[in-house]
């Protein structure tokens, strides 16, 4: 490809020769050189400085190119032609250099072609007289950039023909012998590169080529992911307040144009390069571009910059549009998407299809971005106000609104809830939808039903703002919504109200259409609407042009004159409720709020020394009782604070009170206030609030003024009393962590077994008789910490298990508090259960626990908190096994050894049996695998066999036995019986024929599935000390005769009897440990047990 360029450019193209040289253009500077003498230093300074800079970014980007080599190469070749610049610039000398030599640098400069040095070359071109060179001086540069280019790209050429590097070089004598460079032959360069697909080779500047594009990050334009939208098909046509700012138009089955839009910012290289909006188009990996019949791009040139005056942008910069078309429809909608999306196997989507923007060049060739984009259009599913909507936390539609007339003082937002409308139980003003159903929440009009009663707000008092002053309504609701306008509350106003209401230019802000992310703000200008009602209403469109509400949500307010009290801020108060009151009347101290003098004195020009009392009203009588404050003093020790009487008091202004009550004690001023009330006749200061009488998700208002010398009011608080309910136990309440383990992401723990009399009242700690046996308890206090001074004695904590939780045979066991006097534990909650098999199976209990705050709800009601309201772990309690069981070990089949890749190793497998431990007179019973494995760990510990008696060989009866063998049926309490036959021997025991010791290793514990059995095999076995045919045949006496003599009861046995050869092991070692300790201790009722390893006489195998 290269060398068919390479050619066409030798014996084409260039058949010409240069007259300009690099080193030297200068018969017209000749008479010049000797009238300069002086430089502009700055000039040459400035210069040197930017190319130094240029120089660096050319550098840097060396280092970070990742995309071609020949856009690497084109970076590569100006950086050496800018470094050739700086030599240049460097060489020349204030007030002693030619302007040819400038002329040269200025040539060479524009050939490169960067930006970032436009104001570099029309500085140096400041210092010439005559421009009339750089033209050819810049060609020349141009032409050897570009051959500079090609070199460095052949220099990493490894597959191409060797020729084109010849003709490299040809191309460079030419270029040495001078010449000149026409915008015909800069055209056959560029036409050559282009066909021979080495576009981004092009160095030399043509105009109106592009050659490469971008997109740009910048503010104002959508960075991530231009081509993805965010809307809904509309389901009407409509328009959201026709006459209102901002009105939105919908149309039926089309996107919503204002979603259906994004602006992308495009630089375009070079620079000077128009962008032919028809040009422009997306296109995939395979070139489809099928996709722009629905969304379509264009482009215009960014005037957000400055731009020359023939409308080409300076840098290069488009603002280019990415715009759903009408041509998408829920009809088209699946067309769309199998454009942008591939599918699996079964129909669903896979991945998304990527794309690139693409500028086309003409002739085919394309010039592209990454391919990085993801074309979607995703649907916003619309929300409602609906009828199955009992509650205003779960309504759609929600805003609160503030006053914000003073910036140094601003106010507390309201939600709409606590806002005022002109709705009660029963005049039917206020609707919502009657379902969630788009399709049926077309028109407003239709499918309503009342609102409920969350909507009866008439009671609320009126939001309070300022007269000609703004307030503020933000959309707070649930985000699915698109926008949203303030009207009036036209149905619910007199006649009067709706004039005033609607005078031209009365309320401003009320007349505009707002983005739900946008804030509105609305202000009361109009003077017959002082300090009267104004009825407003929030109405909200979803995506596709259905209201949230039928007929939105309304709220009132009052604008006042501005007043001259300063607002001093809020002081939020709250009954201190740390645990159980004793009744509905029991009274609480409320927090303490510290007062900020230093503010005060700042802000407002408070001094302590100032105050003599205060006033204090609630806006809701119910609470006005509530309206009384005393003080507490700044003794450095907060133990020793005292509590002040703050009421007005015309002689002692609020420190002289402190003074007095401390007695020199050190403290000076009031620290903190909290709602309570001081009694003269007693001296006493007593709490007040009574959480009976307060109401649950209730704020009650008022204001609490700062009184100074004849009760002048010094500023003044908004006080918001609140009661808030517990939703954790009380402090110093805590699970117990011993004998715990995290399972699962819930809490087990394992508890100590107790035990109680069948007559339900002595404990019986170990020993009891099965016969005697009344139950197991659990006690509170084995999973709960108490808080210090207090005890298991506590009556407000509510503890139960349940067995079998959300299973068949489910039942739940309530603790109760045992008699102090005669019971067992006396005076601590225990979960009694009588049901023996519970104990025995040890049965898993889910705990609940909660604590009884007592009647704190409004009337007298009782609040109840259980730990798993606030905490995610369920309580499982179980039994501690070890405490519970006796362990002990039986062999399940038949012991023996096995050869395996000429290895030889025991197996056998065991069952694990149980007993409970301190109940005399209870069943053995097999120890399930599922309750081992979630307590046992059976790795761990050492497991070991050792020899433990003489040979023996069994004998056939009919049926067979041998050593208790019955049908391949070990039956162990045998083993030792008369089914076995014992040789005479010689006085000298016959050694073992296996090893004195069989270890198992941690990976020979298999678990069989659900009854508990577990296989066991040991390590390898040497091989035999003695072949048990040559044991037969030599240590046995008789061997050579029919019979074998034995010294057992069992007479003499016939060779042909003989079955087994069984070499009896007992258990030695048999460790375990546990999820509670991971120190391994023993099973010390396995110790002993006997494990036959049984060799059939068929011994072949094993000689």
């Amino acid at each position: 490809m290269e060398k068919k360029f390479m050619k066409y450019l030798l014996f084409g193209v260039f058949a010409f020769v240069f007259s300009v040289a690099f080193v030297g253009c200068g018969e017209d500077y000749d008479s010049d050189i000797d009238d300069l003498k002086k430089a502009d230093a700055a000039t040459l300074q400035a210069a040197q400085s930017a190319v130094a800079t240029a120089k660096s970014e050319l550098q840097n980007q060396i280092t970070g190119v990742e995309t071609s080599a020949a856009a690497k190469a084109v970076v590569e070749a100006k950086a050496a032609a800018l470094a050739e610049v700086a030599t240049q610039l460097g060489n020349l000398k204030v007030g002693d250099y030619s302007l040819d030599e400038v002329a040269q640098i200025v040539g060479q400069v524009e050939a490169i072609g960067l930006e970032s040095l436009s104001t570099t070359v029309e500085e140096l071109k400041g210092l010439l007289d005559d421009e009339s060179t750089i033209e050819a001086i810049k060609n020349a540069a141009a032409l050897k950039l570009q051959v500079d280019a090609l070199t460095k790209y052949l220099e990493g050429y490894k597959d191409g023909d060797p020729t084109v590097k010849e003709d490299i070089e040809a191309l460079k004598v030419l270029i040495t012998e001078g010449g000149e460079l026409s915008d015909e032959q800069t055209d056959k360069i560029v036409e050559q590169l282009l066909a021979n697909g080495l576009g981004e080779l092009i160095t030399v500047q043509v105009k109106g080529l592009i050659t490469g594009i971008q997109l740009v990050d910048a503010t104002g334009f959508v960075s991530l992911n231009p081509t993805k939208f965010t809307t809904a098909f509309g389901l009407v046509d409509y328009t959201f307040v026709g006459d209102y700012i901002g009105h939105v138009d919908f149309k039926k089955s089309l996107v919503l144009s204002e979603t259906a839009e994004n602006h992308v910012l495009l630089q375009v290289t070079p620079a000077n390069a128009k962008l032919n909006p028809e040009a422009i188009s997306l296109i995939d990996s395979k070139k489809g571009d099928g996709v722009n019949k629905y969304v379509a791009v264009n482009a215009e040139p960014y005037t957000g910059l400055i731009t020359r005056a023939d409308g080409e942008s300076v840098v290069g910069l488009w603002d280019v549009t990415f715009k759903v078309t009408n041509e998408y429809t829920p009809d088209t909608k699946s067309t769309f998407e199998s454009l942008t999306t591939t599918l699996k196997a079964d129909g669903k989507k896979d991945k998304d299809v990527l794309f690139a923007v693409a500028v086309s060049t003409g002739e085919g060739r394309l010039v592209l971005t990454k391919f990085d984009y993801v074309v979607s259009i995703t649907s916003v599913t619309p929300v409602y106000s609906e009828n199955s909507i009992t509650v205003n936390d779960k309504d759609p539609l929600q805003f609160t609104v503030t006053d914000i007339s003073s910036s140094k003082d601003p106010k507390p937002a309201q939600t709409v809830d606590k806002l005022a409308n002109r709705l009660t139980d029963s005049n039917g003003k206020e609707y919502v939808w009657a379902d969630g159903k788009e399709a049926n929440n077309i028109d407003p009009s239709k499918n309503t039903k009342y609102a409920l009663v969350y909507e009866a707000r008439s009671t609320n008092p009126l939001f309070a703002v300022t007269y000609e002053k703004p307030f503020q309504v933000e959309y707070t609701g649930d985000n699915k919504a698109y926008a949203y306008y303030i009207g009036l509350d036209l149905d619910n106003a007199t006649a009067e109200e709706k004039t005033t209401w609607q005078k031209d230019g009365a309320i401003p802000g009320i007349n505009k259409v707002y983005k739900i992310a946008e804030k509105a703000e609305i202000t009361i200008k109009d003077e017959t609407l002082k300090n009267k009602a104004v009825g407003l209403r929030v109405y909200a469109v979803n995506y596709n042009g259905t209201l949230v509400d039928p007929d939105g949500r309304a709220f009132y307010v009052v604008a006042g004159a501005i007043s001259n009290i300063a607002n001093l801020g809020s002081l939020p108060f709250a009954p201190q409720i740390t645990g159980a009151v004793a009744s509905a009347t029991t009274t609480l101290p409320s927090n303490q709020f510290k007062i900020d003098w230093g503010k005060l004195d700042t802000d407002y020009g408070i001094k302590k020394e100032q105050v003599y009392g205060y006033a204090f009203k609630f806006d809701d009588s119910s609470v006005q009782s509530y309206a009384s404050i005393i003080g507490r003093d700044n003794a450095t020790a907060i133990a020793q604070r005292n509590s002040i009487d703050l009421e007005y008091n015309a002689a002692k202004p609020w420190t002289t009170r402190v003074t007095e009550a401390t007695s020199g004690g050190g403290a000076t001023y009031v620290d903190s206030i909290q709602l309570g009330i001081y009694t003269p006749r007693t001296g006493a200061f007593n709490s007040i609030l009574v959480p009976s009488k307060l109401k649950e998700n209730t704020s009650y208002t008022g204001k609490l003024q700062l009184l100074g010398a004849k009760e002048k009011v010094l500023g003044e608080y908004t006080v918001i009393l609140k009661k808030n309910l517990p939703t954790t136990f009380p402090q110093g309440y805590a699970l117990k962590t011993d004998d715990r383990i995290d399972d699962g992401g819930d809490y087990r723990y394992y508890v100590t077994p107790r035990y109680y009399h069948k007559n339900g009242t002595d404990q019986q700690l170990a020993g009891v008789a099965k016969a005697d046996w009344g139950g197991t308890y659990i006690q509170l206090s084995d999973l709960l910490t108490i808080p210090t001074g207090l005890t298991s004695l506590d009556k407000h904590l509510v503890f139960s298990l349940t067995v079998n939780q959300e299973r068949p045979g489910e039942k739940t066991l309530t603790a109760t508090r045992n008699d102090p006097a005669t019971s067992f534990d006396a005076g601590k909650l225990v979960v009694k259960n009588p049901t023996y098999s519970d104990t025995e199976d040890n049965v898993d209990y889910i705990a609940d626990i909660v604590y009884n705050y007592g009647p704190i709800l409004y009337d007298g009601k009782e609040h109840k908190v259980a730990w798993n309201d606030y905490n995610r772990e369920r309580i499982i309690v179980t039994y501690n096994p070890t405490r519970l069981y006796t362990l002990s070990l039986a062999p399940a089949t038949l012991p023996e050894v096995v050869l395996s890749d000429k290895k030889y190793y025991a197996k056998v497998t065991i069952q694990l049996q149980y007993i409970l431990k301190d109940v005399s007179g209870s069943d053995k019973k097999n120890v399930q695998t599922a309750a081992f494995r979630k307590f046992y760990d059976f790795t761990k510990g050492a497991k070991e066999f050792k020899y433990g008696y003489d040979i023996t060989i069994g004998f056939s009866k009919v049926p067979v036995y041998v050593l208790g063998l019955e049908d391949n049926s070990l039956d162990t309490d045998i083993i030792n019986d008369e089914n076995y036959w014992a040789p005479l021997v010689s006085s000298t025991p016959i050694k073992p024929v296996l090893d004195d010791r069989i270890t198992i290793p941690t990976n020979g514990i298999t678990y069989e599935d659900t009854d508990g059995k577990i296989s066991i095999t040991s390590d390898e076995i040497a091989p035999w000390a003695t072949p048990i045919k040559t044991l037969l045949e030599t240590t046995i006496p008789g061997h050579e005769t029919t019979t074998i003599p034995s010294s057992s009861h069992a007479g003499n046995l016939s060779k042909t009897d003989v079955k087994y050869v069984a070499l009896l092991y007992t258990v030695d070692k048999f460790e375990l440990a546990t999820v509670l300790n991971t120190t391994p201790y023993p099973v010390t009722d396995a110790k002993d047990a006997v494990l036959p390893i049984v060799i059939p006489i068929d011994y072949a195998d094993y000689e």
